[in-house]
């Protein structure tokens, strides 16, 4: 597909976004601070079809106005920024009491960054949304799923939230670097990087680092089936940032799947939920008992 192309889809996607937004102040920031990048891009370059389209936010502040829209009059999520739990530790809270906090929000907010924004869905940690078919026709862009990185809309659109700032800062988490085109609502300019299309043309699973390299390791699996090549070093250099994780540490493990299809490993994180709940440690035998049991639709 040509760059022409590309951009008039993607422009019309999101005044379709826009104008389905009754909030003046949003309407806004679609049109000066969102960014779309990832697989989309890489998708129509190759003339495939789109699953999603991967928005981002280029400043906090925007992120967090986005993040309370959506999320206004939904029960139970709250929007919270790292700078009001900076250096918190979930520790502390198993250790004395602190101001009231559940052990699920402490767990959300073990270790967060200043300068996130994350969802709080208490109970498992995401939620899901019913939207019926005559409302799918009638209104567009709804909500149907929080996580506590993204808000997933109706028609095709995903709001990540996990990172924001200008492109070249949100692609410094990014994991591959075929997916790194990006196109900004402000200037409307695609911006195809020599790289990202060159490791797109020849099919070459070429690893940045990322913040989840679990989530990297899992979905090298859906491009290596696509056709893409991912030699011994990418794999190495995901190992090695996977092997600096504490994935014995629940919030973790938690926080690293919720890169992935988070309904894929639902089962799961409740269950290990439970588990702490229980009073009992994460080990390698009782994943992969649990890991065993769900993937053979076995009861656990």
């Amino acid at each position: 597909m040509k760059e022409k192309t590309i951009k008039k889809i993607i422009q019309g996607k999101l005044q379709k976004w826009a104008d389905s937004v009754n909030d003046p102040s949003i309407k806004k920031i679609i049109e000066e601070n969102v960014i779309v990048t990832g697989g989309s891009i890489a998708s129509m370059l190759l003339n495939e079809p789109v699953n999603d389209f991967d928005v981002y936010l280029n400043n906090k502040e925007a992120v967090k106005a986005v993040a309370n829209y959506y999320s206004k009059g939904i029960a139970n999520l709250e929007i919270l920024d790292g700078k009001d739990f900076s250096g918190y530790d979930y520790s502390d809270l198993e250790k004395r009491h602190v101001d009231g906090m559940s052990h699920q929000k402490g767990r959300c907010v073990h270790k967060i960054e200043s300068d996130r924004v994350k969802i709080f869905i208490p109970d498992f940690g995401i939620k899901k949304i019913e939207v019926d078919e005559e409302n799918k026709q009638s209104n567009k862009f709804l909500p149907l799923f929080f996580s506590s990185n993204a808000i997933t809309l109706t028609d095709d659109l995903q709001i990540v939230i996990r990172f924001h700032g200008p492109a070249e800062e949100i692609h410094k988490n990014y994991d591959f670097v075929h997916a790194t085109n990006y196109y900004t609502s402000k200037d409307k300019k695609l911006t195809l990087r020599p790289e990202a299309v060159t490791a797109l043309l020849v099919k070459d699973l070429r690893y940045i680092g990322s913040k989840y390299p679990l989530t990297s390791v899992i979905r090298s699996k859906k491009f290596i089936l696509r056709g893409y090549t991912c030699g011994a070093s990418t794999y190495l250099k995901m190992l090695y940032q996977v092997s600096q994780l504490d994935l014995d540490d629940l919030t973790v493990l938690e926080d690293q799947l919720a890169g992935v299809d988070v309904a894929y490993f639902e089962i799961l994180l409740n269950a290990l939920q439970k588990m702490q709940e229980n009073g009992k440690e994460l080990n390698y035998g009782y994943l992969c008992t649990i890991l065993d049991k769900i993937f053979n639709d076995e009861e656990l």
